[in-house]
């Protein structure tokens, strides 16, 4: 950057930068793949980025001014507050950015991983429309412009981004998390729940607390109905042939069954009141009865048919 000072960088628009960002996301998860292998440790950001236009170029001069030009781009959205989530986010990889913001090399690391494990599953939006409204709480829209600019440019940008339905991305999440996890799964369920687009609900950021529950709840129930048909999620399973039955089930071995579907700790008041009515007492022991009829609802035989199956873009994902 020094060395570049009174130079004349070229700068890129948003669609120029976000094309060399995943340039370079491929280029890094193969270079780390191949550290894998050879037992090299993973590069810095900046060094893999210069190296990286170094052998397209064949010139350090030329690969230096590349570097310079993104990080020149990146700055210049900053200050005319069109900077998109994803080159925000590439920019904490740079470390161009707030201290406390940047992003150390192993979260890179985790995060390129899970793309590479959703790459596949990755599906192309259309062209944005000529329009943008915003869906706004109770359904009312937004006109463009009364939206501010940084929510409008990531608005746009995510209409032209690659999307994922949230079970594979939590599924992709789950296998880039280090072994043991910790509280990482319960974390990535609830980050995929607050930035999912979920068809008939506004965005998490539009609504209170108290009324994200319906959000987790229609991801959890995505998350579930993916276990079921992979046959990954037997109690579950006995537990609606037992419903079938009009069987009494409780809210303890409800619980239970999710535990065995290695989701981490999933709270009571996401699932409660949606499977337990009020109307309902509670057995003699204490322990809180599950409504069949709705349990038969969310996950019994034609409930998959009626799922809102939600979606993340990939920016999303990767910030989650």
């Amino acid at each position: 950057l020094a060395a570049a000072e009174g130079q004349d960088i070229p700068l890129m628009t948003s669609d120029e930068l976000a094309a060399e960002i995943d340039s370079i996301y491929t280029a890094k998860i193969a270079a780390d793949a191949e550290g894998d292998h050879s037992g090299a440790p993973c590069r810095e950001l900046p060094d893999f980025i210069v190296e990286h236009y170094l052998k397209r170029t064949l010139s350090l001069e030329r690969a230096e001014t590349k570097f310079c030009s993104i990080i020149q781009s990146i700055r210049r959205a900053e200050q005319q507050g069109s900077l998109t989530q994803k080159a925000a986010l590439f920019a904490r990889f740079l470390e161009v950015c707030e201290y406390d913001q940047a992003l150390p090399v192993p979260v890179l690391s985790a995060v390129l991983r899970a793309k590479r494990h959703a790459q596949s599953s990755l599906v192309k939006t259309r062209d944005a429309p000529a329009k943008v409204s915003i869906a706004h709480p109770g359904g009312r829209k937004q006109p463009r412009e009364s939206v501010s600019g940084a929510a409008l440019v990531n608005t746009v940008a995510a209409l032209h981004e690659a999307q994922l339905a949230v079970n594979t991305a939590y599924e992709s999440g789950l296998r880039a998390l280090p072994s043991g996890g910790g509280g990482g799964p319960r974390e990535l369920f609830h980050s995929l729940a607050l930035c999912a687009d979920i068809e008939g609900m506004p965005p998490a950021s539009q609504v209170d607390n108290g009324r994200r529950g319906h959000r987790e709840f229609a991801v959890l129930v995505t998350l579930l109905h993916a276990k079921l048909q992979r046959e990954e999620a037997p109690e579950l399973r006995e537990i609606i042939l037992r419903a079938e039955k009009r069987e009494t089930i409780t809210a303890d071995e409800f619980r239970h069954a999710l535990c065995a579907c290695h989701f981490g700790e999933i709270d009571d008041h996401i699932w409660r009141s949606k499977l337990s009515p009020a109307v309902l007492n509670t057995q003699a022991n204490g322990n809180l009865q599950l409504s069949g009829e709705n349990l038969l609802e969310q996950l019994g035989g034609g409930a998959s048919a009626r799922l809102q199956r939600p979606m993340v873009t990939e920016t999303n994902f990767l910030m989650a």
